[in-house]
């Protein structure tokens, strides 16, 4: 490791002349450049691209511009442009002179499922760099770091903010709730919002030596994909300059969410946006997924943050060990009363989607196997034809299934020709995914512990109550009525109304409606107590009136929309047979 230095420990002007690694940018005097346009390799083979020759020129002119005011030499790039960067510093003779560092660094593993290839090839291109520094806030642990030999060697340092300072660290308070669905946890929210029903904050006025009152009129919400924040933008009705979107910035994106909003309003376009900078006017409500906040800095003065985590999605729950605080470091201004503050609302892992560690382990295998079965079959490959063609098939693989039944990716930049790898970073993060939804959001309990080693938590009920709503939930569905009607608990009035928001709604009708001795009386039987519930409570007559007063005769709907409004009339009326 003599060679493959690590640390920042230089001294003068080389510790100074650092590489940092988020965007692109000449950052000291603001110069943005888009290096997807450039490149090295000639068309004819006989001679250096015009463009790239013009690179190096900018670059050399920024050095000499530093130099000559006496600043340090930075240079941001983006991980994918990274390699041109350093090929430009290579050309130029003085690349070594510089140091890298990778800041946010557990990005290249939690975001390897969705940009593998970047991530595979920006790890690769760092193993010919000699001075490499990989820093983080909410760093990777390090056992899954040393899955990847690549960093299981290295030299791990942790800067304790604490020990000596202990009032330096301010846990944030986490409110938690419970999520049964993403539209009924967020549109009270949106509804609130919208109908001026705005928290307020005493604060100090330092300058004027007063209390004033601030009140929050702006949300930030982050869910767990791009489908979450096209749902609730069209359940709570909300137009394009209510609403910013944060997600990546990709035409699959943009496209689905003109399908899924534009039409739905008229032609009016919702568009993905930026972060607003500190003098930018900002809309009531910004919604974010997990790509773009990293590094994402909010300049409001009064927002609110609210989080939604279901663990039982393809695109996972809330990493409460690296997500959530960074969720929490982006209200940036110390002005903002709610700076420190969350909602999370939170649904654990559903029994159904529980999976063996076997079986996951069973899995993986099969995948790996599969792995080293492809790349020996180009290995062996005897033509360069065949090669070729066999890489075809591979991206196409990578970009089809995105790696769903194998790790092989496609290196481009390895050489002269793209050649097939196997991407581990990728399992790594399949790795971490299930230990998330299968560990971390096992029950309400582990998620309470997980978030209670970085956060204040604010827990609205007794211990005894949510120890009541884990073991109904953790019941088959013959015993949970049983269960509910011969409990001898002695709860009040509110915590019933508590737990009855936690259960499913049939129970609290059932209980309510008819009573625990008449549920005793069925046998506790689910079927013949939700029959007799309804014939008590319900003709069709009151569910069809409302229906006709929710949609027009004659209006072209869609079948999702018709479904997710008989849904919402349903659930409001507690009905549950299909007209």
């Amino acid at each position: 490791m003599e060679n493959k230095e690590r640390q920042i420990n230089g001294e003068g002007k080389d510790r100074q002349e650092l590489v940092y690694l988020v965007q692109t940018a000449f950052c000291d005097y603001g110069v943005d450049k888009d290096l997807n346009k450039y490149s090295r390799e000639s068309k004819d083979d006989t001679q250096v691209p015009t463009d790239w020759v013009e690179l190096k020129h900018e670059i050399s002119k920024y050095v000499l511009q530093c130099q000559f005011d006496n600043r340090p030499v930075k240079i941001i790039v983006t991980y994918d442009s990274y390699r041109k960067v350093k090929e430009v510093l290579e050309d130029m003779g003085f690349f070594d002179t510089f140091h890298t560092v990778v800041d946010e660094f557990q990005s290249i593993f939690t975001d390897s499922r969705y940009k593998s290839s970047t991530e595979m090839e920006f790890v690769e291109t760092l193993k010919s760099v000699q001075k490499v520094c990989y820093v983080s806030a909410t760093p990777m642990m390090e056992e899954y770091l040393d899955m990847m030999d690549y960093f299981k060697d290295l030299p791990y340092q942790e800067l304790d903010w604490g020990t000596l300072d202990p009032g330096r660290i301010k846990k944030p308070d986490i409110d938690v709730r419970s999520l049964k669905s993403v539209n009924t946890a967020i549109k009270p929210v949106i509804e609130a919002y919208k109908a001026g029903k705005f928290e307020h904050k005493l604060v100090n006025d330092y300058v004027n030596h007063t209390l004033k009152d601030v009140e929050s009129r702006e949300a930030v919400i982050y869910v767990n994909s791009v489908t979450n924040i096209i749902g609730i933008i069209r359940a709570c009705g909300l137009m394009p300059d209510e609403v910013c979107i944060l997600c990546s910035d990709t035409p699959n994106n943009q496209k689905r969410i003109s399908k899924k909003l534009d039409k739905k309003r008229q032609g009016i376009e919702y568009k993905i946006e930026k972060v607003p900078t500190r003098d930018e006017p900002r809309k009531m409500f910004t919604f974010c997924t997990r790509t773009v906040y990293l590094g994402a800095d909010f300049y409001s003065d009064n927002a609110r943050t609210f989080i939604v985590s279901d663990a039982n999605i393809d695109t996972l729950a809330v990493d409460i060990t690296l997500d959530l605080p960074q969720i929490m470091g982006r209200q940036r201004l110390e002005e903002n009363p709610w700076k420190d503050e969350a909602i999370l609302y939170v649904r654990p892992l559903m029994k159904s989607k529980a999976m063996d560690i076997k079986e996951f382990r069973a899995w993986i295998e099969k995948k790996v196997e599969e792995t080293n079965d492809l790349l020996d079959s180009y290995d062996n490959s005897p033509t360069e034809k065949s090669k070729a063609s066999l890489i075809n098939v591979y991206s196409r693989e990578v970009n089809g299934n995105n790696y769903r039944y194998n790790y092989v990716s496609v290196n481009q930049h390895a050489g002269s020709k793209p050649i097939p790898a196997f991407n581990s970073l990728v399992l790594i993060a399949e790795q971490r995914a299930f230990d998330i939804q299968q560990l971390d959001y096992a029950d309400r309990f582990t998620v309470f512990s997980r978030i209670l080693d970085q956060c204040n938590i604010t827990q609205t009920q007794s211990m005894e109550v949510q120890m009541f709503i884990q073991k109904f939930n953790s019941l088959p569905t013959v015993n949970r009525l049983k269960f509910l009607c011969t409990s001898e608990e002695n709860f009040t009035a509110e915590e019933w109304e508590f737990i009855f928001s936690e259960i499913p709604n049939f129970y609290r009708n059932v209980y309510l409606g008819i009573g625990p001795e008449r549920c005793k009386a069925l046998g506790y039987n689910y079927s013949r107590a939700k029959a007799e519930y309804e014939t008590k409570f319900f003709n069709t007559d009151i569910v069809k009136k409302d229906i006709l007063s929710s949609f027009s005769v004659g209006d072209k709907i869609s079948n999702s929309y018709v479904k997710e409004k008989l849904k919402e009339i349903y659930n409001k009326l507690a009905y549950y047979k299909s007209l």
